[in-house]
């Protein structure tokens, strides 16, 4: 499991079933893989199950966030927040995806065709676009020190799950002391810029003064701490998922070049020479396929646990109060027993929907289904028409891309490609 965590569970699916435990240290694991047991987990008995001990390696870093935050405190949050987060809502941040894609493809063409590491280049787009999301401002000056710091944070609560009896952050070792540092620059940078907008007074222009004007039905604001947090969970879900999410779809098209092609007829179909916009997603149906089959290949959020509150029965088996329930898209969006031929690219399969719902979720499901959802689809939805309109992608002979289970679906030592202007 620390090896291979990706082909170990796969393994354990093939020779055993949807069905299957085991024990991580002292922790027994029961891993579920049917939609049936993962629709029950997730939808039809959701209050009986909280996020898993696995997500306490991340409070150092989203305190808590959304992600990580439980109970009443968690829903008190979530239904201040939902509202910003309605399809309707996160259009108006089309504008800020569009600069940052542009700044992006300027930098390409600057440096003529070349290989390039795509998931770097990704992540240095969507740190961007949450950026300028959130405080309206260019994060040039950051970007590069906000990318590394997030990293050494992501790798070391990485470690922390795949090690759970390491040592506490609190001891003085050359690891803990960078993890620290790396903290209190990511803490020092939002809660300067929460306390310079305060400051200044609300423009309405950005997420933080979205979330600054948040009020409860009890008439309460968010406290600077939550404000913190929310903002840093908002980070870390809007940059890290979603630049994988793009990596990889852009990956599958640099195999596919008969899929990329026909993505570009569909976006001169129904754009002509015009740059897309939220109101236009609905005529990119076959680019929605492609998105949907690149995340059901490489789903950014590969795995989650919930540790189940009270003794519960899940596909005819029994779980156990404190038991700790594995639900893996990696496993289920690569079962034979739900997807034909489920190791091919194929985006024609998501002609029609899945037979269950729980077949494929990307985005998690239930009432903790991610609330980043339709602003991370508006982003591959703008990105990649204008991305695929002025380049061609190609893989690099001979070099070897891997994924790597970290916190999120990431390729292992990068992934390069050819990146061509259209001639």
């Amino acid at each position: 499991m620390l090896r291979d965590s990706l082909g170990f569970i796969l393994r354990m699916v093939a020779e055993h079933g949807e069905y299957v435990t085991f024990r991580l240290a002292s922790q027994r694991a029961y891993l579920v893989t049917a939609p049936q047991g993962i629709a029950r987990v997730l939808s039809e008995n959701s209050r009986n199950y909280k996020k898993s001990k696995a997500f306490d390696r991340l409070r150092p870093l989203l305190g808590e966030g959304l992600l990580v935050s439980e109970g009443r405190f968690w829903a008190r949050q979530r239904k201040l927040l939902q509202p910003e987060f309605t399809r309707a809502r996160v259009a108006d941040f089309a504008p800020v995806v569009t600069r940052a894609t542009e700044r992006l493809m300027a930098r390409w063409v600057e440096n003529g065709s070349q290989p390039r590491d795509i998931a770097e280049d990704m992540g240095d787009l969507t740190l961007d676009v949450v950026s300028d999301a959130l405080f309206s401002a260019d994060f040039a000056e950051h970007a590069k020190r906000l990318q590394q710091e997030l990293l050494v944070v992501l790798a070391d609560a990485d470690r922390r799950m795949r090690q759970p009896l390491g040592l506490p952050l609190w001891l003085p070792t050359p690891r803990n002391r960078r993890v620290r540092r790396a903290l209190a620059y990511l803490d020092g940078l939002v809660r300067g810029m929460i306390a310079r907008r305060k400051g200044a007074g609300l423009q309405g222009h950005d997420l933080l003064d979205r979330l600054l004007a948040l009020q409860g039905e009890d008439g309460e604001r968010l406290s600077d701490q939550q404000l913190r947090d929310e903002v840093i969970t908002l980070f870390l879900a809007g940059h890290e998922t979603t630049s994988s999410a793009l990596a990889w779809t852009l990956y599958l098209l640099a195999k596919h070049p008969e899929v990329a092609e026909r993505c570009r007829a569909e976006v001169a179909a129904a754009l002509g020479e015009r740059d897309p916009e939220p109101g236009d997603i609905g005529q990119l149906g076959y680019l929605r396929k492609v998105i949907d089959e690149s995340m059901r290949l490489y789903p950014p959020a590969w795995i989650f646990g919930r540790e189940a509150l009270a003794d519960d029965e899940v596909g005819g088996h029994r779980i156990p109060k404190g038991g700790w329930v594995l639900l893996c898209p990696w496993a289920t969006h690569r079962s034979a027993r739900l997807w034909e031929d489920p190791e091919r690219f194929d985006p024609e399969r998501f002609a029609s929907r899945p037979a269950h719902r729980y077949a494929y979720f990307p985005f998690g499901g239930g009432p903790r289904l991610c609330i980043g959802k339709h602003f991370a689809l508006m982003e591959l939805m703008l990105v990649l028409p204008r991305l695929l309109r002025r380049f061609r992608f190609e893989t690099v002979a001979g070099e070897v891309v891997a994924p790597r289970a970290y916190v999120t679906l990431r390729p292992e030592g990068g992934l390069r490609l050819w990146v061509r202007e259209a001639v």
